[in-house]
C-alpha cells in the first residue's frame, strides 16, 4: 500500500491516512460517495476494492433478467424525483427516492420492448 496522500482512480479520488495500522480510505471531497463509505485497509493489502458513485448523476448496474438497477448519489436525505420521456421535451414522474445515511438511491427500470425512453432526476421540492 502506498503511503499517506490522496490519490486518483477511474472512479474519483481518495484519501489513504496511516495514522495507524489499519488505514483509512475515504473520498476526497464531497463530489462522490463510496460503497462502502470508508474502508479500514491493513499495511498487508494490495489493493483496495470499492465503488465510487458521483454525486447528482445515474449509475447503471447491469441487465439482470430484464431489468436494471440505477443508483443515484446525494446527501443524506436528500430526495430526487425520477422522470422519464419518450422525446426529451414531455416529462413525467416515475417514483421519488430518498437518499439514506449510505449517501445512495436505487431503483430498477423494467425493459421492454416498447419504446426508447430517457430517465433523469431533479431534485425534490
Amino acid at each position: 500500500m502506498a503511503g499517506a496522500g490522496s490519490f486518483w482512480t477511474t472512479g474519483g479520488a481518495f484519501t489513504v491516512s496511516p495514522d495507524s495500522d489499519p488505514f483509512v480510505v475515504t473520498p476526497v471531497n464531497d463530489n462522490y460517495v463510496f460503497s462502502p463509505a470508508s474502508q479500514d485497509v491493513t499495511t498487508n493489502q494490495a489493493s483496495v476494492l470499492f465503488q465510487a458513485y458521483h454525486k447528482n448523476a445515474f449509475t447503471s448496474g447491469a441487465l439482470a433478467n430484464g431489468t436494471v438497477t440505477l443508483t443515484l448519489a446525494g446527501a443524506d436525505g436528500q430526495s430526487f424525483v425520477v422522470q422519464t420521456s419518450s422525446d426529451l421535451v414531455q416529462w413525467a414522474a416515475v417514483s421519488t427516492n430518498h437518499v439514506d445515511g449510505s449517501g445512495l438511491t436505487q431503483f430498477q427500470i423494467g425493459l421492454t420492448g416498447g419504446p426508447q425512453l430517457f430517465y433523469r432526476a431533479v431534485a425534490a421540492p
